[in-house]
């Protein structure tokens, strides 16, 4: 299986989504980069029309398994919505959730050392809030990691053989004052 296909469309990267939620053990498309400043923004431009109930696509602030913070596209109950899903230990709570239309999508997380925020555009630029998360929630003394946080991209199929490619067209990470 491919996890990520560069080459299959020109100027993204198309991650295609498997089974498994964001795992250390388990095959996960999942690309990112680790947060080396508390004050940073990483902004990605999405294009995923999930047609398989369940499948989602977006960015995630990664610590383990158990603790991230995701800005998804998903396909639930026949329509595609906006979610800000937190995952903090056994407690998995979809925090926020807005339908959205078919067509690419802005996903932005800042941080400020304390909180990170999420937000969404269908426009460049037009932000609209989603919510925020404590970052001691998913710090590395309570996931019980050392390796600190990652941000990045990633896309989820229960249905492996009917997946929705997820083609991001860039991801930008960058430190904040």
């Amino acid at each position: 299986f491919r996890l990520v296909v560069p080459a299959a469309r020109a100027g993204f990267l198309r991650l295609s989504g498997q089974p498994e939620e964001l795992s250390f053990d388990k095959p996960t498309a999942f690309l990112g980069r680790r947060q080396t400043e508390p004050k940073s923004v990483s902004v990605a431009r999405l294009e995923f029309d999930p047609h398989v109930e369940g499948e989602h696509a977006g960015l995630t602030v990664f610590m383990s398994p158990a603790y991230h913070y995701d800005v998804v596209k998903v396909l639930e109950g026949g329509q595609t919505f906006i979610q800000l899903v937190n995952q903090v230990s056994d407690m998995r709570m979809v925090a926020a959730q807005f339908p959205v239309v078919s067509g690419p999508l802005f996903l932005r997380i800042e941080s400020d050392g304390r909180h990170y925020y999420f937000s969404y555009a269908t426009t460049a630029g037009s932000w609209l809030p989603l919510g925020s998360g404590d970052a001691q929630l998913i710090s590395s003394e309570i996931a019980d990691v050392w390796s600190g946080a990652f941000l990045g991209m990633f896309s989820v199929s229960p249905e492996p053989a009917r997946i929705s490619p997820a083609d991001f067209d860039w991801f930008e990470y960058q430190a904040t004052r």
